[in-house]
């Protein structure tokens, strides 16, 4: 059939590495309908289908054959054929295409023919391609590896036995971010006296009412305080001293007592003129949570006289700030607005209407994971599970764009228990998980990933730390103990022998938990960060992703997020409202508004690279820190800091045991270049690549090599007061022609 070719010449100038690069760019794009594969019989494949392994429980499966140069040519809104079967081919339209930091490439397409939940995520490279395909007749997987000595594929397409069945994602478990300390922001002296009790009721305007609660700023805080006579004798005349309280709150009114100071402290003074034995009395106050009050406020409650003998009580409010305020009524609220360093005043100072929130993973696996994929390409499986992700994400309506930043391998046997691992990985008590903190923070990801080989036996088939919970959308409160955001999981698949296994939903799931997500209302106590932070369902027909299907009888998971403005659960709302207070279910509102923290949580350390003479899965993260602080990035110093300035290099599989050389270039501006040798001294360098020196002599490279640039360089020590530098980092593999550079670097500048 015919295909549209549009060709164009590129060429770019890397400014201070003076590389020339000139390429022929030719993007071939489909004119109409091609099919993704051809159904071919798999005895003429033998050989080369016995190459790949099948998951257990697959029920049927076809042989394909993939033409390779199909992948080279695909655009958006190209249409992709997908025979399932003979006599049964079903089309769908490209969408979005992925790019994968790894080299890896990715594709999502939706459904043509109707407005329903089924689409196809892909992803392949040279050595594997995989996807995801829903359709009218079921769900499917692809696996197809290269024919020998050939750009095409040849592989299965495949389907589950439709009697399997899947475990819930984490069946009712979710983990808490932290549960907050009721002293933790403020100190008081230790309680004393026994002659009275005394119990403070706090409720908000909000709707929260207890001895400790959660509140916003602006709501108004009514205390009452029931003070009760322990003694045998009648209190007479007896003082009482609020504290702490009007520090950071406007006070409204109180009955019985009076706006006074103690101790050069505001307080509320009161008396007790009589109180009998065994008897109580109650005094009220009511005060309005400003700003000031973030995050924190107590109610001491001193009975007797502050300066001998007296008894105290504390209550403590927890404050969260106002985050659903829209000034502008562009959509964003004020609270993201600050995040998105934009005008909460103005509705032309907005992010685009489209526009997506990366959240950067760092991405853990256990060699279980690499015994059961049954490919050589962890990386690639792992990109095909965001790849979903991401199309579920989408589909739903959530402006999120989760991106692989780190894969690691990590020697660590689960050992069918992701409630100790969870907690192993979160405190870093096993050493295989004591370097994460640090790599976390050396790339900026947002969130870290566990994945481990097919489940075995349990409950769970996921864990996911919650963030906010209660706390109306401040993910990141800082009463919460521990605000790292953790997901451990099973590989979708199920286990050998037969039994429940788990979905590629899962990782979408737990995901979701970090974004402050919890089951539905059907399940006992579920409390996310909004009221509405939840999944739904409806008995008999659907569960969503967040929602327990165990919870909703005879109904069956949607690969969709819960949102009120959605139809396509199986033609039914696939929410309720976040005005029904009682029920309401709207998942995509809460994804939406916490998408801005979490993608704000670290500044992303990735630098872009370059790859001539061949393509490279190279990563590079680095930048330039002060000494001592490695995990915050610094771009403007004073001429007396001591400046570090690193980056680290993922060499790709191909590359690893090869010869290489690595390099780091300093360009000065209005000065010039500078190369780092192989023996940490700094040469001038005149922009040719034949006199380019390296930081190492020739030498095989690892999995991972570090490059230093300057480490504890203080510049007024060599009589520099200001300068403006930019760092490139590169590595060759002679032999190939392989020559991969950081294209923009680390740039900083120095003043006095």
């Amino acid at each position: 059939m015919g295909r549209r070719k549009q060709c164009f010449i590129a060429s770019g100038l890397t400014s201070h590495l003076l590389f020339l690069v000139g390429s022929i760019f030719c993007n071939v794009s489909l004119a109409d309908t091609e099919a993704l594969w051809e159904l071919v019989d798999p005895g003429r494949y033998l050989d080369d289908l016995a190459g790949i392994s099948l998951p257990e429980q697959v029920d049927t499966q076809r042989a394909v054959y993939l033409s390779g140069s199909l992948f080279e040519g695909l655009l958006a809104n190209d249409t992709l054929t997908l025979e399932i079967a003979d006599q049964q081919a079903f089309n769908y339209v490209i969408e979005q295409r992925s790019d994968y930091l790894n080299g890896d490439s990715g594709w999502r397409g939706g459904f043509s023919d109707q407005d329903q939940s089924f689409g196809i995520s892909l992803t392949f490279n040279s050595q594997v391609v995989l996807a995801t395909i829903y359709s009218p007749t079921g769900k499917y997987s692809l696996q197809a590896i290269p024919l020998e000595n050939s750009y095409d594929y040849i592989g299965w397409v495949y389907s589950f036995a439709r009697g399997a069945q899947y475990l819930p994602s984490d069946d009712g478990g979710y983990v808490s971010s932290g549960s907050p300390s009721s002293n933790a922001l403020v100190d008081f002296v230790a309680l004393s006296g026994n002659d009275v009790s005394v119990v403070q009721t706090l409720t908000s305007s909000g709707g929260n009412s207890g001895t400790q609660i959660n509140a916003t700023v602006g709501d108004n805080l009514t205390v009452s305080i029931r003070i009760t006579n322990n003694l045998s004798s009648t209190l007479i005349n007896e003082d009482v001293n609020i504290l702490f309280i009007l520090d950071e709150t406007d006070f409204i009114s109180s009955s019985g007592c009076e706006v006074g100071s103690t101790a050069a402290q505001p307080s509320l003074q009161c008396t007790i003129s009589n109180l009998a034995p065994g008897a109580s009395t109650t005094l009220n106050y009511t005060v309005q949570l400003t700003d000031a009050s973030h995050p924190q406020v107590a109610s001491g409650v001193f009975v007797g006289d502050l300066f001998g003998e007296y008894m105290q009580q504390n209550a403590f409010v927890f404050v969260n700030k106002e985050t659903l305020v829209d000034t502008d009524g562009d959509g964003i609220t004020d609270f993201n607005e600050a995040i998105a360093n934009t005008d909460p005043n103005s509705a032309t100072s907005v992010v685009a209407p489209d526009f997506k929130s990366e959240v950067d993973l760092m991405l853990l696996y256990t060699q279980k994971f690499l015994d059961d994929i049954g490919h050589p390409s962890p990386e690639t499986e792992i990109n095909q599970l965001v790849e979903v992700t991401n199309a579920y994400y989408a589909d739903s309506g959530a402006l999120v764009q989760f991106r692989p930043v780190y894969y690691g391998f990590v020697d660590y046997n689960v050992n069918s228990n992701l409630n100790v691992t969870q907690d192993a990985l979160s405190d870093a008590t096993h050493p295989a998980f004591q370097s994460v903190s640090t790599i976390r923070s050396e790339i900026g990801a947002d969130i870290v990933v566990l994945i481990d080989g097919r489940f075995d036996s349990g409950n769970l088939c996921g864990l996911g730390s919650t963030g906010g919970i209660g706390y109306r959308g401040e993910l990141f409160h800082p009463s919460i103990v521990d605000s790292e955001l953790y997901v451990t999981l099973y590989m979708p698949g199920f286990p050998d022998g037969g039994g429940d296994g788990c979905d590629d939903l899962t990782l979408a799931h737990e995901l979701g938990h970090n974004f402050g997500l919890v089951h539905s209302h059907r399940e006992a106590g579920a409390e996310g960060t909004f009221p509405w932070s939840l999944g739904h369902g409806v008995d008999g027909s659907f569960a969503t992703i967040m929602a327990n299907t165990n919870d909703y009888p005879g109904s069956t998971e949607l690969p969709l997020f819960s949102n009120p403005l959605s139809n396509q659960c199986n033609g039914l709302a696939c929410g309720v409202s976040r005005a029904n207070t009682e029920l309401g279910a709207d998942a995509v509102h809460t994804l939406n508004h916490s998408r801005f923290q979490i993608a704000a949580l670290r500044v992303s350390r990735i630098l872009g690279i370059t790859s001539l003479g061949g393509d490279s899965g190279s990563i590079m993260y680095g930048g330039a820190t002060r000494t001592g602080d490695s995990e915050t990035a610094v771009s403007l110093f004073s001429s007396q800091d001591s400046i570090d300035v690193r980056a680290t290099l993922q060499i790709p599989s191909e590359h690893q045991g090869l010869v290489g050389v690595t390099y780091v270039v300093i360009s000065v501006e209005g000065v010039g270049l500078f190369l780092r040798d192989d023996q940490g001294g700094y040469q001038a360098w005149d922009g040719e690549l034949g006199t380019l020196g390296g930081t190492i002599l020739p030498r095989a490279l690892n999995s991972s090599e570090e490059l230093v640039a300057f480490s504890e360089f203080v510049p007024s020590a060599f009589g520099v007061d200001s300068a403006s530098l930019t760092v490139f980092f590169a590595y060759e593999i002679p032999s190939t022609g392989a020559f991969v550079y950081s294209t923009t670097g680390v740039p900083f500048s120095i003043q006095p």
